[in-house]
C-alpha cells in the first residue's frame, strides 16, 4: 500500500527559545515581563506545549516580532 505525501502542509515548530538566546533572556525574565508561568515558558521552549493566542501576542510583544515569526516552518 503507497501513500501520498504530497497534500500535506509543513509542521511549524515554535522559536521561543531561540529568540530567547538570540535577546540573551532568561527564562525568568520572560516569565516576569508576560507573566506567563516559567514551567509553562519551558514546555513551550521544549514544544511539549503549544502557545495559546494570548501568550503568543505577550511574547511576539516581548521579542519585537510579529506573532508568525515565532514559529518557523520544519524542513
Amino acid at each position: 500500500m503507497k501513500y501520498e505525501y504530497r497534500n500535506l502542509k509543513p509542521i511549524k515548530i515554535n522559536c521561543v527559545k531561540k529568540l530567547r538566546l538570540y535577546n540573551d533572556f532568561k527564562q525568568s525574565y520572560v516569565t516576569i515581563k508576560t507573566r506567563i508561568p516559567y514551567h509553562i515558558i519551558a514546555s513551550i521552549e521544549n514544544n511539549k506545549r503549544m502557545i495559546k493566542k494570548k501568550e503568543e501576542k505577550k511574547l511576539a510583544e516581548l521579542f519585537g516580532v510579529s506573532v508568525n515569526q515565532l514559529y518557523e516552518e520544519e524542513k
